[in-house]
């Protein structure tokens, strides 16, 4: 069972894939929800043939602690405890330059 994704969120279906195409799938995701400002992608991994996790469901741990897409995700978590093939990914805001909290303009990163 499988709860509905929140609203604004972006949803990757990456089981059949081979590894090196659900990483680069996953990747491409990052990038576009991060373009997008979209703070929720749900990655299906599903459960693997024999049930005990899949190959790409071993590999995401992984794939979301790597140098480059490290800084990108704040939490990483199962959607729902009886389906361990979908972990949800709370994405961080994208940066921007040239924009102060206190209104003016710099350099600073808010």
């Amino acid at each position: 069972m499988q709860e509905p994704s929140p609203s604004g969120a972006r949803q990757i279906d990456l089981h059949g894939e081979t590894l090196e195409s659900a990483f680069r799938r996953l990747r491409t995701a990052l990038a576009e929800c991060l373009a997008a400002e979209i703070r929720i992608l749900d990655v299906i991994t599903g459960h693997g043939r024999s049930g005990l996790g899949g190959a790409i469901r071993r590999e995401l741990p992984h794939w979301l602690n790597r140098a480059d897409i490290r800084p990108l995700v704040i939490a990483a978590f199962q959607v729902h405890p009886a389906n361990p093939g979908a972990t949800r990914l709370l994405l961080r805001r994208r940066q921007r330059v040239g924009v102060r909290r206190d209104g003016g303009s710099g350099s600073e990163k808010v």
